[in-house]
């Protein structure tokens, strides 16, 4: 698990939603274990859903690397 990867995802959810990711869950082991089972926060229609997915997976062959996620903020900057 990459505790910075996954900070950032949280980080992009909270800019584009207003809250946190599992906003209404308290207890930090039941989060834990969603996170672990893949079952995120909907993220349908959200601006970079792609990239949050990417940062919050533990499935390392899809999880991103920070220099994808710097390359596609520059270029949608530029759009």
């Amino acid at each position: 698990m990459d505790g910075e990867l996954f900070a950032l995802g949280c980080l992009i959810y909270d800019i584009f939603t207003g809250e946190r990711p599992y906003n209404e869950i308290d207890d930090s082991d039941v989060i834990e274990r969603r996170y672990a089972a893949q079952i995120f926060p909907c993220l349908n229609c959200l601006r970079y859903q792609d990239i949050i997915f990417k940062c919050w997976t533990p499935n390392t062959q899809v999880r991103i690397c920070f220099r994808t996620i710097s390359i596609a903020a520059s270029e949608s900057v530029e759009d």
